[in-house]
């Protein structure tokens, strides 16, 4: 018996789209570390693609704590950084939101019917 879950295409979408958000978490920390790198167009369009992510993983409006981009940026133009418990806990709900994607997409996967 077949589950009402995500249909397959919509799985692959989804496991699609996580993985660029994954890519874009790379390049927003690499192109972040250099001032130049900051302030670049490509890092602007990777910053706007996790926010839409980040908004959309929310269940709903004000039920997610946001995610600081800014207060992450400040710190990484900090030549000496140090431990900043604002900045961790921004870039903890930013993994959580990502793993809570993939676990989600790895239970409606698992929720089918197996094929052997």
């Amino acid at each position: 018996m077949r589950s009402a879950s995500v249909p397959a295409p919509k799985r692959v979408v989804r496991w699609g789209s996580l993985s660029f958000r994954m890519r874009d978490v790379y390049f927003y920390f690499r192109l972040g570390t250099a001032a130049d790198g900051r302030r670049s167009v490509t890092r602007a369009f990777y910053v706007g693609r996790l926010r839409a992510f980040v908004d959309g993983a929310c269940a709903s409006p004000g039920s997610c704590t946001p995610v600081d981009f800014g207060a992450i940026d400040r710190w990484l133009a900090n030549p000496h950084r140090r431990f900043d418990d604002h900045v961790n806990l921004s870039f903890e709900d930013l993994v959580i939101r990502l793993r809570s994607e993939a676990n989600s997409i790895a239970l409606s996967l698992l929720d089918r019917e197996p094929r052997l």
